[in-house]
């Protein structure tokens, strides 16, 4: 059964963090719809969604009818779901979550200006690690802004890190520290 055109339509009803956890809702059709994301997930987007009735007071009555009619959740329910602007929020939510926490754990990110000692490159190679944690896409870019230093200058201490194998390439593109790092 298709949806009216008032039920077609999605309205925002909120987003949040509660750690763990961001999330956005929408009220579709008489059901409230949530997407939900992990901060520390390596990708961005909705990992879960729950659909349930709208039961505030003032969309109760208008919910169970519409759940009546249809005889509960439609695939014209599902389809009317906002994914994209469900992603788009909860991307910004996350870089915004992600940032924040950055900041206040700033002390990850001091490194030396030139690299002498042992200790100094295992410095960079967890604060790479971080940095690949927290922006898993650009973790160069998002290295050298949190610390000051170029992008060539981090791309080429990448390269020496890897050399002296405190980072391990996972073969996916990304970099991790050796299992003796990370005790």
């Amino acid at each position: 059964m298709a949806l009216s055109d008032a039920e077609d339509s999605a309205r925002r009803a909120g987003s949040g963090f509660d750690e763990p956890w961001l999330w956005v809702s929408y009220e579709v059709g008489g059901w409230v719809v949530t997407a939900r994301a992990q901060v520390d997930a390596p990708f961005e987007g909705p990992q879960e969604l729950s659909v349930a009735l709208d039961m505030s007071e003032e969309g109760f009555q208008a919910s169970v009818e519409a759940a009546e009619s249809t005889g509960g959740i439609t695939a014209a329910v599902l389809r009317s779901v906002p994914l994209g602007d469900a992603r788009k929020v909860l991307r910004r939510m996350r870089a915004d979550a992600l940032a924040h926490r950055d900041l206040d754990d700033r002390a990850v990110y001091t490194l030396p200006r030139r690299m002498v000692t042992d200790d100094d490159w295992r410095a960079f190679a967890r604060a790479y690690a971080r940095a690949a944690s927290r922006n898993p896409g650009q973790p160069i870019p998002h290295l050298a802004g949190m610390t000051g230093l170029s992008v060539h200058t981090i791309a080429a201490r990448l390269r020496r890190a890897r050399e002296m194998g405190l980072l391990v390439d996972r073969g996916d593109g990304w970099f991790v520290l050796p299992e003796e790092e990370t005790k």
